[in-house]
């Protein structure tokens, strides 16, 4: 072995380090620092054997270019050219040339912030030269993942087909032959099996797919050509077959990493498609996935520039999706051959922002290819549950006092705090409580959820939550899951009512019974986008008032109220957010014609997202090992009353308020109720009563008799 000093001569910039644990600094170990790494290079990973046989000259001037994600049968090279003109800051970015430097280094602009070695980069993974030269120099072990070599070929080539006449040819010879050498890397099985093919996440393994799927694409002359899209499709297949349930769950979070697969699955095949290559396009299960996102849209948000935004769930809520312009290649890849599904993703599109770029930075692709004027059709977004994943509640879709609560309970678990449990809530079209306030991926602490947490500010290694029931009615829907012990001692059943109106004007809003088992002191989290709240509201120490935002699109408050043992007090902490700098609000509102955002210099600022959370409290309540907590929490626009919460018995509650009158019934276990004109047996129930719309909803019992009419028969629910 060499010294460190030795070791430290034959550092260069390069971004790849091995990070040692002693003074946290970095050191860069090349094969030369040690013969065994050097043998285990040239010997295994890239011997002459392998790669004398690399075909690594092509000439792309003789294909049509672009011509990976552009169909030129539907699509003309004008309309394509005048769109790119019309971005003034593209075609000067497009003039100036500064992308050769790019496609090679990695370098983006003299207002890029440098890395600590000095070098500017974009972290999306163009710079093929420096990233290929690295691998071949470091072997197969260079990565942490096998994502890298897919990634900066994949985005190299997405990038230089719209720039290949900006290229000299020397350019253009040498930048075939590292990303060439990239594919062959990431086509390589010895490669893919040093890494461990199928034992990652999805997103790993569909990096490297999706690379192979642009390059068959992108060079359809190559003696590989054919090989790098059958192990595309493979591998797309693979990922899809062992990754993906029948309703799209995936193993990741809705709010990064599926769509970030989902990007990947995209790519690849409308590539495929377009190259003429068999692949997954209209498989029911590809489709599926596209339509789980859409799913989880919430209501329009003011904060997101009064658009819908994917949920920030899981642990990287910081680099959060929230806007996806991949929606929009949902259209380009179905537009023909399922004109309902791309309808949906149209809609998706312009709901969620019209992001003009997505995560192909910094090429706005959706302006320079997309569908923008196909009719958008809104998709049906019932109340519903997804096996692995949780459920959702909504009401008045595309209302401005649209209803959505959004429950993570389910096997779904890749990249997650051990946030089982934890919801997100709009009351009145008013995002009130959720997760990913603070805006940090790193820091599962309790108070970023809204669940019972246990005293254990780390939540990795607890196993998924599973719903049970589930039912959804005109009035009424309910939702029951257990959110299991794991590493710790104890565990707990969420059970979440719905109260729905036909009539958006009416009180809609949501009572919870949570049910500990176990040793350990639980504490109800809550974190809720307002102003200062109030405890002990109007003297009632059972009640907390959440004032809301007095803000334009806002002006909802929340009332919590206890309706079991009222909270010690002070229940609240204060936190206000946003945590971590958030970009400029430079993103369209949905409501003003598309332009497309492209800055200089700067990765693609939709990455991260526009969300402006105004202020949050988080709430902390503790409770009684093995005990219970219930709870009203009940949204009223600014100008509502209050309603008067009254608990009539154990595991009964009336709820009144300006246009009439609720019972509900949720006890811990089966009782029997008598009274005020009510007879109940059974465990959950509900009675609506407001003029023109009375109804009676049984869950889980065998009689509900009120104002003369009874029923015997519970609603129709899911289980699992």
């Amino acid at each position: 072995m060499k010294t460190p000093e030795a070791i430290k001569a034959t550092e260069r910039p390069s971004h790849i380090r091995y990070w040692m644990s002693k003074g946290g600094g970095g050191m860069r170990i090349t094969p030369s620092a040690c013969r065994i790494w050097e043998l285990r290079n040239k010997l295994t990973d890239f011997p002459l054997n392998k790669v004398k046989d690399w075909v690594l000259d092509y000439d792309p001037m003789r294909d049509t270019h672009p011509r990976v994600l552009w169909d030129p049968k539907d699509q003309q090279l004008e309309e394509i050219q005048r769109r790119f003109a019309s971005v003034p800051e593209f075609a000067k970015f497009h003039k100036e040339g500064p992308v050769v430097e790019y496609l090679f280094t990695g370098k983006h602009g003299p207002n890029y912030p440098p890395e600590p070695d000095g070098i500017r980069r974009d972290w999306d993974f163009c710079g093929i030269e420096n990233f290929t030269r690295d691998v071949l120099e470091l072997g197969n072990g260079a990565n942490v993942y096998i994502y890298s070599t897919g990634n900066y070929s994949r985005e190299s080539m997405l990038l230089a087909d719209g720039y290949l006449d900006q290229l000299t040819p020397d350019e253009r010879q040498n930048w075939v032959r590292w990303v060439l050498a990239a594919l062959y890397i990431a086509g390589d099985y010895d490669h893919w099996k040093y890494q461990g093919e199928g034992v990652n996440l999805a997103n790993f393994n569909d990096i490297g797919f999706s690379a192979l799927g642009v390059g068959a694409a992108f060079f359809p002359k190559h003696p590989m050509a054919k090989y790098w899209a059958q192990r595309a499709l493979s591998g797309g297949r693979f990922v899809l077959d062992t990754t993906i349930s029948p309703d799209g769950v995936g193993l990741e979070n809705i709010g990064n990493y599926h769509p970030f697969s989902w990007n990947l699955w995209v790519k690849n095949a409308i590539a495929l498609d377009r190259a003429g290559y068999p692949n997954y396009a209209h498989e029911p299960r590809f489709k599926q996935t596209a339509l789980y996102m859409i799913q989880h849209l919430t209501p329009r948000d003011p904060g997101m520039g009064n658009s819908r935004m994917l949920p920030p769930v899981g642990h990287h809520p910081g680099a959060g999706m929230r806007r996806f312009g991949e929606f929009h290649w949902g259209v380009q890849l179905w537009a023909k051959s399922d004109p309902k599904l791309a309808g949906y993703c149209q809609w998706a599109w312009v709901e969620n922002g019209r992001q003009m770029g997505g995560l192909s930075r910094p090429l706005p692709l959706n302006l320079l290819f997309g569908k923008l004027d196909y009719p958008a059709k809104q998709p049906p977004l019932p109340s519903m549950a997804w096996d692995d994943a949780g459920w959702v509640f909504r009401n008045h879709v595309g209302h401005p006092k649209e209803s959505y609560f959004l429950i993570k309970c389910g096997k779904e678990r890749g990249h997650h705090h051990g946030d089982e449990g934890s919801f997100h809530m709009y009351g009145k079209g008013v995002l009130l409580a959720g997760d990913g306030f603070d805006l940090r991926s790193s820091a599962p602490e309790q108070f970023e959820h809204c669940f019972l947490s246990f005293g254990n500010p780390q939540y990795d290694g607890l196993p998924a939550g599973k719903w049970h029931r589930f039912a959804t009615t005109d009035a009424v829907d309910y939702g029951l899951g257990t959110i299991p012990s794991g590493t710790r001692k104890s565990s707990y059943d969420r059970e979440v009512l719905f109260l729905k109106s036909k009539d958006p004007e009416r009180p809609e809003y949501f009572v919870m019974l949570d049910r500990v088992t176990g040793p350990e002191t639980p504490r109800f989290d809550f974190d809720v986008q307002s102003a200062e709240p109030t405890a002990g509201y109007n003297g009632d120490p059972r009640w907390i008032h959440y004032p809301g935002i007095d803000a334009p699109g806002y002006r909802v408050a929340l009332d919590v109220i206890f309706l079991l043992n009222p909270p010690v007090m002070p229940p609240t902490v204060s936190r206000t957010a946003p945590a971590c700098n958030l970009m400029p609000a430079e993103l369209p509102a949905v409501d003003t014609p598309p332009q497309p955002v492209f800055r200089k210099g700067e990765s693609y600022v939709a990455y991260q997202g526009v969300w402006n959370v105004k202020e949050h409290w988080i709430m902390n309540v503790p409770g009684e090992p093995g005990g219970k907590f219930a709870t009203v929490m009940y949204p009223r626009p600014h100008g509502w009353p209050a309603p008067k919460v009254t608990t009539l018995a154990a595991g009964v509650t009336l709820v009144a308020h300006q246009h009439g009158r609720d019972y509900i019934f949720l006890g811990e276990k089966p009782f029997t109720y008598d009274g005020n004109g009510i007879r109940f047996t059974g465990r959950v129930a509900v009675i609506r009563d407001m003029p023109g719309e009375r109804s009676l909803t049984l869950i889980e019992g065998q009689r509900l008799s009120y104002a003369g009419k009874t029923v015997t028969k519970p609603v129709k629910a899911r289980e699992q």
